[in-house]
């Protein structure tokens, strides 16, 4: 028995049997829909702990359908699981919903799958909400599509996968695919491809999995809807849901975040350096940022940010490492007191108009600190706010820094959020302010630490899903801000997006891969400030690599940076920032709270650098050396065209846009217009950043 969803322009079949059922076919704009599942629960056997699974297509009982006008609604019923899913549909597409209830005293729900659509279509283009945002264009008989996703399956929240819509396309007319969960709880995210077709597999974990008789309703409802464009109109629509009903959405106007200090909203360009280790600290760093041999001038740290500064003449922020006694990576959360070279030179540097924010690690517990003597410490007080998997173990990372006394390596347990914790973070927090002479606390790994599940039987939360690490987390800044000085500025590191109430701005350095594309700022530009690019380690010096990153950067809306002040004494690379920084600097005004608009075309007879990939991602970089963006006031007064070369010889250029979604009145002679589209031709000359305000 066949039932039908649709609208104008798409529709979607579902087969019901006796003991199942399943999406059989549909369509949406040019891409098709082929058989599959319409869900799949996870359960185990508390007692043997055995995994099985339940597709929606065989199996149950019986089923129940319920229909309605625009709305169908189907029961599945086995001895003790029920699991109900409600699609609603409208002339756009569908919002489906799904709950189910357990009343197995030897079975657990460990999660759930959305319904979503398996996908199939030739030369068809995928969006998916990683790093900034990615395309992979041809998706579907794309060689390097693993190289360029980097990785099958992602947590949500994380730092990798900061959103919840996916898109596919062909010829801009497609698919969206959004998981309209306002509260951010913990999903998994798995991409399955194969020659011209696609999947994404939205797995939601069971609240209260690896107990008995859990009952859940999945968070929010998964939207399938017709997409008319691409990567940047599924954008629009994910804003729209985040900015109506998102609860981490904060205050704006159009000067941007309301909680945020002007002059840190302003800030063109981000440096960071760690403080040259003292004994004690071994030969621990972080090392990101110590790829090349540290200088012999140990005030190098201080007096080459001054010169750097006054070389740019533009204000610019410091994000400092190892200023605390204990090496990095260890013996942490135990950072106060403060090394005397950073009160002394923290002081000297903010004398001399340099923001100041040190480091901190707001997520994870040393698990070796006791070995030290620290009378709270990870065995007597940290274990019991530890994450447990579901083997009931701690879950830890190992990182390379090694323990001073016998050379163990650094094992960092994460924290579920706790009393306990939020009062050792705030602790800190308050010393700093207190103690030293700073600008703010950079809150490490709280956007970028994927939300795990936990398993601890004694923690405040139920065992495994839910948004008990989010809102636990947002609890203990939302406390930590309420407190802070007036004007401090705090930010964290990467960008998943439900922290975003809890910090002023998020370092996104990992924004560094092949096939980016704005999404993230596209949505949220205004609401958090993103700051800076990885610009060093392995990549350090090349400078084709740096001029990019730097001007997509820009174009982008971010602020500009985060390298070592020791671009100062490379020759081409203080000859472009002390280009692109005094401009970023003079369009603040535009950058605090602009619309990112879709990005205009631009195409030249020069042809893109191949770079090596950076940090650990596996697929090599095309540097295009000719880039467009276009910015719309918040206030809407005007928009603003930037087209950069960042060839050292001149360049051609033809660049086109709507001038209608633009919102231009009236073009400038010197542009062709026909039918809206607005063109230009002409040349560049080398480095040259050229600028229409419209």
């Amino acid at each position: 028995m066949e039932y039908v969803l649709k609208g104008s322009k798409w529709h979607v079949c579902i087969e019901l049997k006796d003991n199942g059922a399943y999406i059989k076919e549909g369509v949406f704009g040019n891409i098709n829909i082929i058989q599959s599942e319409l869900f799949t629960v996870s359960l185990k056997d508390i007692t043997s702990n055995e995994k099985y699974s339940m597709p929606s297509s065989l199996g149950w009982d019986s089923i129940k359908l319920e229909m309605y006008e625009k709305r169908l609604s189907l029961i599945f019923y086995s001895c003790c699981i029920t699991v109900k899913v409600n699609a609603i549909s409208d002339d756009l597409g569908i919002s489906w919903t799904a709950d189910i209830e357990n009343r197995s005293d030897a079975l657990s729900v460990m999660g759930m799958t959305y319904p979503t659509p398996y996908m199939q279509a030739e030369h068809f283009d995928f969006f998916a909400p990683v790093s900034s945002g990615m395309v992979v264009p041809n998706a579907g008989n794309n060689p390097d599509f693993d190289k360029i996703i980097n990785q099958p399956s992602y947590v949500y929240p994380s730092g990798v996968m900061s959103m919840q819509y996916f898109a596919v396309y062909r010829d801009n007319l497609g698919i969206y695919i959004g998981f309209h969960d306002e509260y951010a709880n913990s999903k998994e995210f798995e991409i399955k491809h194969e020659e011209e077709k696609i999947k994404v597999d939205s797995f939601f974990h069971g609240i209260g999995a690896s107990l008995a008789a859990n009952s859940f309703k999945l968070a929010g409802y998964s939207r399938w809807q017709m997409l008319f464009g691409d990567w940047y109109d599924a954008s629009m629509i994910y804003a729209s849901f985040v900015r109506k009903k998102a609860c981490w959405i904060p205050k704006i106007d159009e000067n941007g975040r309301l909680d945020t200090a002007m002059r840190y909203k302003d800030i063109p360009f981000w440096i960071n350096d760690y403080i040259p280790n003292s004994p004690l600290q071994g030969d621990n760093k972080p090392m990101s940022l110590s790829s090349v041999k540290d200088t012999a001038d140990k005030d190098n740290w201080i007096n080459t940010p001054i010169k750097l500064k006054n070389e740019l003449g533009t204000p610019i922020a410091y994000h400092v490492y190892n200023w605390h006694e204990i090496p990095f990576n260890i013996n942490y959360p135990h950072f106060i007191p403060a090394k005397d070279e950073y009160i002394k030179g923290s002081a000297k540097l903010r004398n001399n108009g340099i923001y100041v924010i040190p480091y901190i690690n707001a997520i994870s517990w040393e698990m070796l600190d006791g070995e030290d003597g620290y009378t709270v410490n990870f065995e007597n007080t940290g274990i019991h706010s530890a994450v447990i998997d579901e083997n009931g173990e701690i879950y830890y990372v190992k990182y390379p820094q090694k323990k001073m006394k016998n050379g163990s390596p650094s094992m960092l347990a994460p924290i579920c959020p706790s009393k306990t914790w939020e009062d050792i973070i705030y602790d800190v927090s308050e010393q700093i302010a207190l103690t030293t002479s700073s600008d703010g606390i950079y809150f490490d790994q709280i956007a970028a630490h994927g939300a795990h599940p936990c398993f601890a039987k004694d923690h405040a939360h139920l065992p495994g899903g839910g948004n008990y690490w989010v809102s636990g987390y947002n609890k203990m800044m939302s406390r930590i801000r309420a407190d802070k000085p007036a004007d401090a500025y705090h930010f964290t590191e990467c960008h998943a997006e439900p922290y975003m109430k809890s910090f002023d701005g998020y370092l996104t350095w990992t924004w560094v891969r092949d096939c980016q594309v704005p999404a993230f700022p596209a949505v949220y530009l205004g609401y958090i400030g993103m700051i800076g690019r990885m610009l060093d380690g392995t990549k350090k010096d090349d400078i084709m690599y740096f001029r990019h990153q730097i001007a997509q950067s820009f174009l982008y809306g971010q602020q500009l940076g985060w390298c070592k002040s020791d671009a100062l004494y490379n020759e081409k690379k203080i000859e472009y920032l002390k280009i692109i920084v005094p401009i970023r600097y003079r369009y603040a005004c535009l950058f605090r709270a602009a619309t990112l608009c879709r990005p205009p075309k631009v195409t030249t007879s020069k042809k893109p650098v191949i770079a090596s990939p950076a940090l650990w991602y596996k697929k090599n970089i095309t540097l295009e050396q000719v880039l467009a963006g276009a910015f719309r006031y918040a206030d809407g007064h005007s928009t603003v065209l930037f087209l950069l070369n960042i060839s050292e010889t001149e360049s051609d250029f033809f660049l086109e846009f709507d001038k209608a979604e633009y919102k231009i009145k009236k073009m400038p002679s010197d542009f062709k217009v026909k039918e809206n589209i607005a063109t230009i031709s002409g040349k560049l000359g080398p480095l040259e950043i050229r600028i229409w305000e419209l």
